[in-house]
């Protein structure tokens, strides 16, 4: 009998491929945690400016839709009416409410305690919200147009 000495069968790996695995793992590892590293700071300032300017942002939409809402009126307590520091009248977009329910409302600038500037926004139904504030020493006021476009 002959015995044959050829391939042996094989059935592991051997230490050289081991630690081949080893390192090419090693390497992916540490480029993904980098990339997520890279992304998991490029979302916290992004959701920090976010934070910064909403605020404001949502403010202005408030205003801005609350007043494209407005409904006019030839009676005098429901009418349109204001001043350099109020404005008010009726609204189809209330911020307490849902679209399309009339209702009354202002808006309000006046001084803080602290000297700041803030914008508020009231309903007769007890909502008196301040919206937005400016730095101390800011001025506003609403100005209105006259038919004939100039500001009064």
């Amino acid at each position: 009998m002959a015995f044959e000495r050829g391939h042996r069968n094989q059935r592991g790996m051997t230490l050289l491929e081991l630690l081949v695995v080893m390192t090419i793992l090693a390497l992916v590892t540490s480029l993904l945690m980098q990339g997520f590293g890279t992304a998991l700071s490029t979302y916290e300032r992004v959701q920090r400016r976010q934070s910064e300017g909403m605020p404001l942002e949502l403010g202005y939409r408030w205003f801005s839709e609350t007043l494209s809402g407005t409904q006019a009126e030839l009676d005098t307590p429901r009418h349109f009416s204001g001043d350099a520091q109020r404005l008010g009248g009726v609204t189809h977009q209330p911020l307490q409410g849902g679209n399309g329910q009339v209702s009354f409302f202002s808006w309000q600038l006046s001084e803080a305690e602290t000297g700041e500037l803030k914008l508020s926004y009231s309903q007769p139904n007890g909502i008196d919200w301040e919206i937005v504030r400016w730095p101390a020493g800011s001025r506003g006021r609403f100005i209105y147009r006259a038919p004939n476009g100039a500001a009064a």
